[in-house]
């Protein structure tokens, strides 16, 4: 009832805080209001300014309306209704938040073909690295595998505990990157701001075990191949290089 309240974006670009007074200006009337800012809103289109109707009316008399929200019953034809709105006298414009929407979606169609070619680079780039591991950590004990191997124990039994270590290392892992990834994303997207307009990192709440499920099915796939690496060991091969 008393005040204004701004768009979060405007707190930076006009240099405000709670209890400072702005001027506002109504270029339609030429009304010049001087307000106590109250609260910041998280308004997507930062340079917006709320003031309460009874506060306005007091101050202006007539409010200077120049635009009116109207919501449509269940049902209704978007079209049909916009036609007759357009034909009313003195309406200059019908924008359906349909339309809108719409538009919007066919802007950032290019946006989300840029996204979806990054996701499949970084999932590749993700299964490569696991596998790069899994591998060397292969490479690097095949002497001890293959001295086990030749002791008795069977190929089976080692590919499932070296799948099963290697598993288990990359489930450990998961909720640390899904953390620092988070973050990271976070502290990238609040670097992007202009005239007050302010990104920030915003997900389904399904989205991090989306990930999760995808980095331990990459994980159990990049196990074939060492799976075929173990039944493949030479034994003889390690048992002359441990003789030597």
């Amino acid at each position: 009832g008393d005040g204004v309240l701004l768009g979060v974006g405007l707190r930076e670009l006009l240099s405000v805080s709670l209890g400072d007074r702005i001027d506002v200006l109504l270029p339609q009337s030429g009304l010049r209001l001087t307000e106590r800012v109250t609260g910041f809103v998280d308004e997507p289109f930062s340079p917006v300014v709320y003031i309460s109707m009874n506060r306005l009316r007091a101050e202006a008399g007539a409010l200077p309306v120049n635009g009116v929200l109207i919501k449509l019953q269940p049902g209704a034809d978007p079209r049909a209704v916009g036609d007759r709105i357009a034909k009313i006298p003195g309406v200059v414009a019908y924008r359906s938040t349909t339309s809108l929407a719409s538009t919007m979606r066919d802007a950032f169609s290019l946006y989300d073909t840029l996204v979806g070619i990054m996701f499949v680079f970084a999932s590749v780039m993700a299964a490569l690295m696991l596998y790069n591991a899994m591998s060397a950590n292969i490479s690097e004990r095949l002497g001890e595998l293959g001295t086990l191997h030749a002791g008795g124990m069977g190929a089976g039994m080692l590919s499932r505990l070296i799948a099963a270590e290697n598993f288990s290392l990359a489930a450990l892992a998961v909720p640390f990157g899904l953390v620092g990834g988070v973050l990271l994303a976070d502290r990238l997207l609040s670097t992007y701001h202009s005239l007050g307009y302010h990104l920030r990192l915003e997900m389904h709440a399904t989205t991090p075990l989306v990930v999760a499920c995808g980095i331990l099915v990459a994980a159990a796939l990049a196990q074939l191949p060492v799976v075929r690496q173990i039944r493949s060991i030479d034994l003889a091969r390690i048992v002359r290089e441990r003789a030597s």
